[in-house]
Protein backbone atom coordinates (compact mmCIF):
# COMPACT_ATOMS: atom_id res chain seq x y z
CA UNK A 1 0.00 0.00 0.00
CA UNK A 2 1.26 3.44 -0.91
CA UNK A 3 1.32 6.39 0.48
CA UNK A 4 -0.05 9.52 -0.86
CA UNK A 5 0.46 13.30 0.04
CA UNK A 6 -2.74 14.95 0.79
CA UNK A 7 -2.74 17.69 -1.65
CA UNK A 8 -5.48 19.42 -0.04
CA UNK A 9 -4.49 23.28 1.18
CA UNK A 10 -5.27 24.39 4.84
CA UNK A 11 -8.76 26.52 5.34
CA UNK A 12 -7.18 30.31 4.42
CA UNK A 13 -8.12 31.17 8.04
CA UNK A 14 -5.42 28.92 9.23
CA UNK A 15 -2.75 30.38 6.98
CA UNK A 16 0.33 32.79 8.31
CA UNK A 17 -0.93 35.42 6.25
CA UNK A 18 -4.21 35.37 7.20
CA UNK A 19 -3.55 35.01 11.00
CA UNK A 20 -1.09 38.57 10.29
CA UNK A 21 -4.31 39.90 8.61
CA UNK A 22 -6.48 39.51 11.84
CA UNK A 23 -3.79 40.71 14.37
CA UNK A 24 -3.69 43.81 12.17
CA UNK A 25 -7.79 44.27 12.23
CA UNK A 26 -7.61 42.90 15.94
CA UNK A 27 -5.59 45.69 17.24
CA UNK A 28 -6.53 47.98 15.31
CA UNK A 29 -10.03 48.27 16.47
CA UNK A 30 -10.82 46.03 19.39
CA UNK A 31 -10.15 48.01 22.36
CA UNK A 32 -9.92 45.01 24.29
CA UNK A 33 -6.47 43.44 22.48
CA UNK A 34 -3.86 44.07 24.62
CA UNK A 35 -1.66 45.63 21.87
CA UNK A 36 -4.99 48.06 21.00
CA UNK A 37 -3.71 51.37 23.36
CA UNK A 38 -0.31 51.13 20.61
CA UNK A 39 -2.45 50.84 17.61
CA UNK A 40 -5.88 52.01 17.25
CA UNK A 41 -5.56 53.90 20.86
CA UNK A 42 -3.53 56.41 18.92
CA UNK A 43 -5.24 56.07 15.87
CA UNK A 44 -3.91 53.71 13.74
CA UNK A 45 -6.05 51.97 11.56
CA UNK A 46 -7.01 49.73 8.45
CA UNK A 47 -7.33 51.29 4.86
CA UNK A 48 -10.84 50.86 3.88
CA UNK A 49 -9.58 48.71 0.77
CA UNK A 50 -8.34 46.31 3.47
CA UNK A 51 -10.45 46.29 6.18
CA UNK A 52 -12.75 43.95 4.76
CA UNK A 53 -11.31 42.45 2.62
CA UNK A 54 -8.45 39.49 2.89
CA UNK A 55 -8.13 39.05 -0.81
CA UNK A 56 -7.25 42.56 -1.24
CA UNK A 57 -4.76 42.47 1.64
CA UNK A 58 -3.06 39.70 0.09
CA UNK A 59 -3.12 40.60 -3.41
CA UNK A 60 -1.23 44.21 -2.16
CA UNK A 61 1.11 42.04 0.02
CA UNK A 62 1.98 39.25 -2.04
CA UNK A 63 2.87 36.00 -0.21
CA UNK A 64 3.92 36.41 3.03
CA UNK A 65 7.81 35.31 3.11
CA UNK A 66 8.90 32.90 5.62
CA UNK A 67 10.37 34.83 8.80
CA UNK A 68 8.83 38.02 7.74
CA UNK A 69 6.54 40.26 9.64
CA UNK A 70 4.44 42.86 8.71
CA UNK A 71 6.25 46.44 9.18
CA UNK A 72 4.41 49.76 8.65
CA UNK A 73 7.10 52.09 7.01
CA UNK A 74 6.25 54.76 8.91
CA UNK A 75 4.81 54.29 12.31
CA UNK A 76 2.52 57.33 12.60
CA UNK A 77 0.36 56.01 9.31
CA UNK A 78 -2.41 53.52 9.03
CA UNK A 79 -2.05 50.06 7.46
CA UNK A 80 -2.68 50.23 4.03
CA UNK A 81 0.15 48.94 0.36
CA UNK A 82 1.39 52.18 0.37
CA UNK A 83 2.38 52.20 4.33
CA UNK A 84 3.57 48.51 4.70
CA UNK A 85 5.82 45.40 3.67
CA UNK A 86 7.31 42.37 4.69
CA UNK A 87 10.54 43.16 7.34
CA UNK A 88 12.73 40.42 9.02
CA UNK A 89 11.92 40.88 12.95
CA UNK A 90 15.70 42.73 12.95
CA UNK A 91 14.06 45.52 10.78
CA UNK A 92 11.22 45.91 12.95
CA UNK A 93 12.90 46.21 15.81
CA UNK A 94 14.91 49.19 14.47
CA UNK A 95 11.68 50.66 12.90
CA UNK A 96 10.26 51.66 16.54
CA UNK A 97 8.47 54.65 17.55
CA UNK A 98 10.36 54.30 20.64
CA UNK A 99 14.62 53.74 19.33
CA UNK A 100 16.89 56.44 20.03
CA UNK A 101 18.00 58.15 17.07
CA UNK A 102 21.41 59.43 17.10
CA UNK A 103 22.87 61.87 14.05
CA UNK A 104 26.78 60.77 13.48
CA UNK A 105 28.50 62.63 10.38
CA UNK A 106 25.38 63.69 8.85
CA UNK A 107 23.28 59.96 9.25
CA UNK A 108 20.46 59.65 11.94
CA UNK A 109 19.66 56.23 12.61
CA UNK A 110 18.79 54.19 15.79
CA UNK A 111 21.37 53.83 18.13
CA UNK A 112 21.99 50.15 18.04
CA UNK A 113 22.56 50.61 13.81
CA UNK A 114 25.17 53.06 14.16
CA UNK A 115 26.98 51.86 17.47
CA UNK A 116 27.14 48.16 15.82
CA UNK A 117 28.44 50.14 12.59
CA UNK A 118 31.13 51.68 14.43
CA UNK A 119 31.72 48.86 16.61
CA UNK A 120 30.82 49.99 18.92
CA UNK A 121 28.47 48.30 21.77
CA UNK A 122 25.35 49.55 22.09
CA UNK A 123 25.00 49.75 26.08
CA UNK A 124 28.15 51.48 25.84
CA UNK A 125 26.91 54.23 23.90
CA UNK A 126 23.78 54.69 26.20
CA UNK A 127 26.00 55.10 29.09
CA UNK A 128 28.14 56.94 27.50
CA UNK A 129 24.92 59.35 26.19
CA UNK A 130 23.54 59.36 30.16
CA UNK A 131 27.06 60.97 31.60
CA UNK A 132 26.76 63.89 28.50
CA UNK A 133 28.79 62.62 25.83
CA UNK A 134 27.87 64.19 22.13
CA UNK A 135 26.62 61.67 19.60
CA UNK A 136 29.60 61.26 17.44
CA UNK A 137 32.31 60.90 20.69
CA UNK A 138 29.65 58.11 22.52
CA UNK A 139 29.80 56.10 18.92
CA UNK A 140 33.25 56.60 17.88
CA UNK A 141 35.77 56.92 20.78
CA UNK A 142 37.46 54.15 21.96
CA UNK A 143 37.26 52.85 25.27
CA UNK A 144 38.72 55.01 28.19
CA UNK A 145 38.90 58.62 26.07
CA UNK A 146 36.51 60.83 26.79
CA UNK A 147 34.21 63.56 25.08
CA UNK A 148 35.68 66.30 26.52
CA UNK A 149 33.99 69.89 27.31
CA UNK A 150 35.49 71.47 23.85
CA UNK A 151 34.24 69.07 21.64
CA UNK A 152 32.89 71.02 18.69
CA UNK A 153 29.92 68.21 18.60
CA UNK A 154 28.94 68.61 22.06
CA UNK A 155 25.89 69.68 22.53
Amino acid sequence: MSETKSTKKPPVSQSRIYKCFAAMKHRCSNPNNPQYHDYGGRGITVCKTWINSFATFAADMGDMPIGMTLDRIDNDLGYSADNCRWSTRYEQSVNRRDNVLLTVDGETLPLTVIARQHGTVPMTVMSRLSRGWCHSCAVKLPPRKGCKTGCPHRT
